[in-house]
């Protein structure tokens, strides 16, 4: 799964590089947050084991770590209970997507401007 946001390298004028990690950490956070509802969830297992970008992993990049993720992202071999996440599917990113996209583009432009925002 992945998902690409466009700007120049360097930021352009007044656009420090700072402001760039800053708007990575706030896109990759916001969209764990807004992503959550539609991660499936029996014990809660899988939704905790999303992980942000390490020093490890590329920037923009969440990793589910459990062993079924994979699996159950793809729908393969499982029947979603939504007990405590009624808006539960497969493909979670992609419905987070449709849902949030436009926002998410916003705050990103909104950091890299230098006015704040939040993903």
């Amino acid at each position: 799964m992945e998902t690409r946001f466009r700007w120049e390298r360097g930021g352009g004028p007044g656009n420090p590089p700072r402001r760039l990690e800053v708007a990575h950490q706030a896109l990759d956070t916001q969209v764990v947050r807004d992503t959550e509802p539609f991660v499936p969830m029996d014990t809660g297992a899988l939704a905790r084991s999303a992980a942000l970008p390490s020093v490890k992993r590329k920037v923009g990049e969440i990793r589910y770590q459990t062993p079924y993720a994979r699996r159950c992202y793809y729908g393969e071999g499982f029947n979603f209970r939504r007990l405590h996440h009624p808006q539960a599917t497969h493909h979670w990113l992609e419905k987070a997507k449709a849902i949030y996209m436009p926002r998410w583009a916003r705050a990103v432009a909104a950091i890299l401007r230098g006015k704040g925002g939040r993903a």
